[in-house]
């Protein structure tokens, strides 16, 4: 019930601060609430079909929810680019704060 509940008013806000702002909401709610809701339910079989059994279902698990952070990752615009430019950016404030 709580998830549902935090949705609805995930997609109600979104939805009044998408006209405000005068932007798209279909495509805001796609990235901001159907994504990781499909992650959150794929990594949950995941876990049901492959219990801590075995070495071997703990690697699965773990090879299986890394390729769904690389494909979320790609869905939501993050590219190699985004991450050097945001790299470059934190060394720039680790220079600052040492000196």
């Amino acid at each position: 019930a709580t998830g549902i509940a935090q949705s609805i008013l995930s997609l109600g806000l979104g939805f009044y601060v998408c006209r405000h702002l005068k932007i798209a909401w279909l495509p805001w709610a796609l990235r901001s609430w159907l994504v990781p809701v499909v992650a959150v339910c794929a990594a949950t079989f995941g876990r049901m079909f492959l219990p801590f059994e075995s070495a071997s279902n703990v690697l699965l698990l773990v090879g299986g929810y890394a390729a769904l952070l690389l494909v979320i990752a790609w869905l939501v615009g993050v590219r190699p680019a985004l991450i050097r430019e945001e790299w470059a950016m934190v060394r720039s404030f680790l220079r600052r704060k040492a000196s």
